[in-house]
């Protein structure tokens, strides 16, 4: 996100340090869900298109679809037209408001973005909620590059490859089931490669 950059080393997507990029345009390729998630005033389809304000109904919609969110929205009182937030807002659940942030992060992901980025996108919910998020979660990152901040095991073995981090380092990077061959390392990585695009820190 570039909230901060580094003090030592280096963070560079395909190739470009981040730091030479002007940090909207690096944001505006990033489709972001935070731990918890925010809805605003307005319509659902209105926070669903946060994430790409052009986007017609139908495409709003087939974000919704993708992540799971259809049944949900169906089951409001005027639908996509229900009002969200404060005052006369309806209100949702922590698991209805992420499936939301999750639409939206599809939406993005669909108009523009090139990083997914989730931290704990099952927090605080339900065995099954979690399994049904980490479904909608798997049809979100098809395709795409995408970081998990995960500390839920059954959520980390669905990547391609698991960074475990202690106490500001990266101290073991292990292979998911749709990865290569695990690299177990013991010692701290000075870097981490992922694909399409590439994502790397050297320290």
């Amino acid at each position: 996100m570039r909230l901060n950059d580094p003090t030592s080393g280096s963070v560079t997507c395909d190739g470009a340090d981040l730091r030479e990029l002007e940090p909207d345009d690096w944001r505006n390729q990033i489709a972001w869900v935070p731990q918890r998630a925010q809805l605003f005033a307005g319509t659902v389809a209105d926070n669903i298109r946060l994430g790409a304000p052009r986007a017609s109904a139908a495409q709003v919609r087939h974000a919704a679809e993708q992540v799971g969110a259809g049944e949900l929205i169906d089951g409001l009182p005027e639908g996509m037209s229900t009002r969200l937030g404060e005052g006369s807002g309806r209100r949702l659940s922590a698991g209805q408001t992420h499936r939301i942030a999750l639409a939206r992060a599809f939406l993005r992901a669909e108009q523009s973005a090139r990083l997914v980025v989730l931290d704990e996108p099952t927090a605080h919910l339900d065995e099954r909620s979690a399994a049904n998020m980490a479904d909608a979660i798997a049809r979100l990152a098809r395709g795409r590059t995408t970081l998990l901040i995960v500390h839920h095991p059954a959520l980390a073995a669905r990547a391609d490859r698991v960074l475990h981090i202690a106490a500001g380092r990266i101290g073991q990077i292990v292979a998911g089931p749709a990865g290569s061959p695990a690299e177990d390392s013991r010692e701290p990585a000075p870097t981490i490669g992922m694909s399409a695009p590439t994502i790397e820190v050297a320290a």
